[in-house]
Parts: structure tokens; C-alpha cells; sequence
């Protein structure tokens, strides 16, 4: 009930609802958008009118390795990448990476490997390089989930086995790992606008979504439909509400003592300004 009031309170024709549906660019083109924050933080430039690969790929839904092979062989990347769908710790540290980007997925790692985790990401990170993580967190110190029982419904009918762990917490194992954190965002109220937006949107052709996969899946296609309603307006107001958040941290190597660190060395792709991340250049 408190959420159905929320979403109405959203799509009244007021100053909040212009803040729902109008500026943030994660709204209606999420994928798109976090892509290109992503991509700039971590220091990577795409050719112009071009998506970056990660995040295109996965509109082929839950694809194996091969079909993101075919997708990227579609792409302007042909021949230059190499797709592999495998677990990280299986990664060789000889082939060290310049830039690494993990997006999404240590949430699932778990309080209890984080340091373990960190510790694998600086093996994999060539001296100078970055490393962006972009992921959920907990809100509060002492939270891990979301508040009114959304955090037990989500670990159930949604992602189960994840853990969410405080940007404090965060900081602490990436530390602990070998790493030093460079530029941290909080990405909390961009969220929650956009799954306001992505849940009005999936209310406004409701009728719709229910044929299709009442047609495809049947009566598991309507709890489908149940549980991502549920799971798109409890999210929304876990954000908003400030139960979760969402951090990119951008880090490197633990620093050396290197002589010539504060002479711009080549091989250091340390983020002198901040400025790079808003610009199309």
C-alpha cells in the first residue's frame, strides 16, 4: 500500500514528478548511459557513435561465450577482444590487464571474501592501471538488505546468495587487499529515480507485459510479472529510502614510493581531475 502510494505521489503532474521522469539520463537510456559513466571513470574512450562492449553485450540476455563471440564479432571490435565467460579467481596474473571494470557482481563475493577478492583484482592490475568496481551496498552500517522484508523476497525470488556490505566496510577490504581507492561516487539517487521511472513504465503497459508472458511462460509468467513489480517499487523506495546505495570506486595499486609518481610517468593512469568523466572528448 505505502509503495502504490509512492508511485502515485510520482506520476501526479507535480515538481516531484518532474524529477521522476525529466533530467537523470539513466532513465531512458540505463544501459547506455551507465556504460558511458562507466567507460569514463575507468579511463577508456569509445569511437565515436559506439557503445562499449561490456554492457552491449548483455542484451543477448544470459548468453554463453560464443554468442557474445557473435555479438562482438557484429561490433567494431571484431578481432581486437576476446570473450570468455569464466569465474575471475580462474584468470591468469601473468596477463595482467590495464584497465579492469567489475560491474555488478560483488555483491555476490560476500563479506567474508572481499579482501580475497580485492586482493585477486590487484594480481590481475598491472602496476599504474585502474580498477573500477561499481555495485550495490548497504546503506546503513549494521544493515545488509533492503528494510520491510524486501531484502528476504529478493534473496529468494531474485538474486539469491547476495550480501551487501557498507561503503566503510568496502573501502576497509579493498585496503586490506592492496589496493587504494582514489575517487568513490555515490550513485544512491540516481537509482532510485530511475527504478521510479522503470517501474512507472512497466505499470503503464502492465496489460501488455502480462500477455506476453502469460503467452510464453504461462502461470510462471504472472509470478513472474508479480515479483518484478514487487522487486522494481521496493527497490525504488530502498534507494530513496537510503537502505542501499550505490558506489563506484575507482582505485589502484597501494602506492610504492616510486620517485617520479607526481612527474605523470606513462605507465600511471592515475585521474589527475575529475573533469574527464562529464566530457565527450
Amino acid at each position: 500500500r505505502k509503495l502504490l502510494h509512492r508511485r502515485q505521489r510520482c506520476q501526479r503532474p507535480d515538481r516531484r514528478h518532474r524529477r521522476c521522469a525529466g533530467r537523470d539520463p539513466y532513465t531512458r537510456t540505463g544501459e547506455h548511459a551507465r556504460g558511458m559513466v562507466l567507460g569514463r571513470r575507468a579511463g577508456l574512450r569509445p569511437r565515436r557513435g559506439r557503445d562499449y562492449l561490456g554492457l552491449r553485450v548483455r542484451r543477448a540476455g544470459q548468453p554463453t561465450a560464443h554468442q557474445c563471440g557473435q555479438v562482438v564479432c557484429r561490433q567494431w571490435l571484431a578481432g581486437r577482444v576476446r570473450v570468455q565467460l569464466l569465474d575471475y579467481r580462474k584468470l591468469d596474473p601473468a596477463q595482467a590487464f590495464d584497465k579492469i571494470a567489475s560491474v555488478g557482481m560483488f555483491e555476490h563475493v560476500g563479506r567474508a571474501q572481499l579482501k580475497d577478492y580485492f586482493e585477486r583484482l590487484r594480481l590481475l592490475l598491472r602496476p599504474g592501471g585502474l580498477i573500477l568496481n561499481h555495485g550495490i551496498t548497504a546503506g546503513g552500517c549494521h544493515n545488509d538488505q533492503l528494510g520491510n522484508g524486501m531484502g528476504d523476497f529478493i534473496e529468494k525470488y531474485i538474486f539469491p546468495g547476495g550480501e551487501l556490505v557498507h561503503i566503510g566496510d568496502v573501502i576497509t577490504e579493498l585496503s586490506e587487499g592492496g589496493l587504494e581507492a582514489l575517487d568513490v561516487e555515490n550513485l544512491r539517487p540516481h537509482y532510485a529515480r530511475t527504478l521510479w521511472a522503470w517501474s512507472d513504465a512497466l505499470e503503464a503497459r502492465l496489460d501488455e507485459a502480462s500477455k506476453v508472458l502469460t503467452a510464453q511462460q504461462g502461470e510462471q509468467g504472472e509470478r513472474a510479472l508479480r515479483a518484478y513489480r514487487m522487486y522494481l517499487a521496493g527497490c525504488a523506495k530502498g534507494f530513496e529510502s537510503g537502505w542501499v546505495a550505490l558506489h563506484q570506486v575507482l582505485a589502484q595499486h597501494a602506492p610504492t614510493g616510486r620517485t617520479d609518481e607526481l612527474d605523470d610517468p606513462a605507465d600511471q593512469a592515475y585521474p589527475w581531475r575529475r573533469a574527464y568523466i562529464y566530457s565527450d572528448k
